[in-house]
């Protein structure tokens, strides 16, 4: 008896539950992708933030040298991290640091670093940042069609090749010129 008033129970618990569900109004349906806006700029596309990242890669790796590329949104947020066949560890980890020093300056990394050894008032200023900024060449700001920096692209792992040639770094940042330059047509 007991077991039949429970399966009886049961039943109509089911039966309220499908009825409750039948009248809840479906969510509405989701817009479609093209219509999606978004209210921050976010940075280059990832498909353009690949294809430059390959050609600072293979610019690089033509120069004898495995680099690792980060890309980052307008806010630092990482979009991409690669790293050729060949990278050591821990150089995508400098290529953020690079790319967050220029978010954070709004400049690039050659004229960054050249203005932190030429202007001892400003590397002081950068020394004193709690956050560690770190100013070596090798990152770029990404600009979109109107100028506004939209991304950063920060390299590591170039090297010099002749025993009197320059800093990595340099390298690092002609090859990301070279990535970059590669996608600024396409970038809104």
């Amino acid at each position: 008896m007991k077991l039949t008033v429970l399966m009886a129970a049961g039943a109509v618990l089911v039966l309220a539950s499908a009825a409750a569900e039948a009248q809840t109004p479906a969510p509405p349906a989701a817009p479609p992708a093209a219509a999606a806006k978004s209210t921050s700029v976010g940075g280059p596309p990832l498909a353009l933030a690949r294809e430059a990242a390959d050609a600072a890669i293979a610019a690089c790796r033509r120069e004898g040298s495995a680099i690792s590329v980060v890309v980052m949104d307008d806010k630092g947020v990482i979009k991409l991290v690669e790293a050729a066949d060949g990278a050591r560890a821990g150089q995508w980890t400098t290529a953020q640091r690079k790319a967050t020093a220029s978010l954070a300056t709004g400049m690039d990394g050659v004229p960054l670093f050249d203005k932190f050894n030429a202007d001892k008032a400003f590397a002081d200023k950068v020394n004193a940042d709690p956050t560690g900024i770190y100013v070596r060449p090798g990152a770029r700001l990404i600009r979109g069609g109107d100028g506004r920096a939209i991304g950063v692209m920060g390299i590591s792992g170039s090297v010099s090749l002749a025993p009197a040639g320059p800093i990595g770094g340099v390298r690092d940042d002609a090859c990301a010129a070279i990535g970059l330059k590669k996608i600024a047509s396409r970038l809104k």
